[in-house]
């Protein structure tokens, strides 16, 4: 279960596939560490399926034109629970200036 202080942290590395999730990333989404991450393709499962537009711009945002930016979402919890997150992602860029990972932190929002 979240904390209100709860910040999660992620990270998607472009060009190992490899996703890293702290702690708080599990607890905030709800899932099981024995589960492992979600690939970046996976993740839009977890929302509401009118904000997963929402998130698909924010990566886009992130990965395509190498920007910072944020969005409101609801993320649908295995429990069965609703909770609002604001992701707010920034790229990492290689020499060539295109991304080569995505970093994002996810807060609940009280609503």
């Amino acid at each position: 279960m979240s904390r209100p202080g709860d910040v999660a942290a992620a990270e998607w590395d472009l060009l190992t596939d490899d996703v890293h999730w702290s702690d708080g990333a599990y607890r905030l989404l709800g899932r099981d560490r024995g589960l492992g991450p979600l690939t970046l393709d996976a993740l839009p499962a977890l929302l509401h399926a009118e904000d997963r537009p929402q998130l698909c711009r924010l990566v886009t945002r992130i990965l395509v034109h190498g920007q910072t930016g944020a969005a409101t979402v609801r993320i649908r919890r295995p429990d069965g629970r609703t909770t609002t997150v604001r992701c707010s992602g920034t790229p990492l860029l290689g020499r060539d200036g295109r991304a080569t990972a995505l970093r994002m932190l996810i807060r609940p929002v009280r609503t």
